[in-house]
């Protein structure tokens, strides 16, 4: 199973959230406190300065019995960091119309605005789960036609143009999506939701999601 969360991209489900408000350099979250009930649990680590740490600076254990959930930090991390842990999510597929739908917004793109919550579908013998919102925007508006392609890959949600500028776009939250660039065709292994075309000040959109994600491709 795979997730597209605003927050957690390993694995959809019922999860937990802690805040870090002073340096720690490990951290023990009991069942009692996190509530899943199963010692398939994933963890995100969001470090001081916003971005995701890599596997390699954390060591994460779960208690198969009591569902403890250990985490060992190195290194530390320090006030304003954020955990959050994940569970499997065994729900059945949602249904809405508007479930990984990309959709204008002033200057930007956005995945879900009207999702259900959880927005969730199943493909190829994995599920999809996307828990929030996703926005692409300008950081600076291009001049002149940009095409934008707006796909699953490597469990994020890609808002991938044909320019060249890594300045030219940027995400709400760097967890739960990525900006490509110069990139002119759907990447091989990708799951398409929309070809979007930037002209004049605004986007047009072709919804490009299959069968499964509630559309009929494009």
């Amino acid at each position: 199973m795979l997730a597209l969360a605003a927050l957690t991209l390993s694995v959809p489900g019922f999860g937990y959230t802690y805040n870090v408000t002073s340096t720690i350099s490990s951290l023990v979250v009991p069942y009692a406190t996190h509530g899943i009930a199963n010692d398939q649990i994933a963890a995100v680590i969001i470090n001081a300065a916003g971005a995701k740490i890599s596997t390699g600076d954390y060591t994460k254990s779960v208690d198969p019995y009591t569902y403890e959930v250990t985490l060992t930090f190195s290194p530390s991390q320090a006030n304003g960091a954020v955990v959050y842990l994940k569970g499997p999510y065994n729900g059945s597929d949602t249904t809405a119309s508007t479930d990984f739908q990309v959709t204008s917004v002033t200057g930007g793109l956005r995945v879900c605005t009207a999702c259900s919550t959880p927005a969730q579908r199943s493909y190829n013998s994995k599920k999809y789960v996307l828990e929030k919102t996703l926005q692409f925007d300008w950081d600076t508006w291009p001049t002149g036609d940009v095409n934008v392609f707006v796909f699953i890959n490597d469990n994020k949600i890609h808002f991938a143009t044909n320019e060249y500028m890594a300045s030219l776009g940027l995400c709400t939250n760097s967890v739960g999506c990525a900006v490509d660039h110069d990139v002119t065709s759907w990447p091989q292994g990708s799951i398409p939701l929309a070809y979007a075309v930037w002209s004049g000040g605004g986007f047009s959109i072709t919804d490009c999601r299959n069968s499964y994600f509630g559309g009929s491709g494009c």
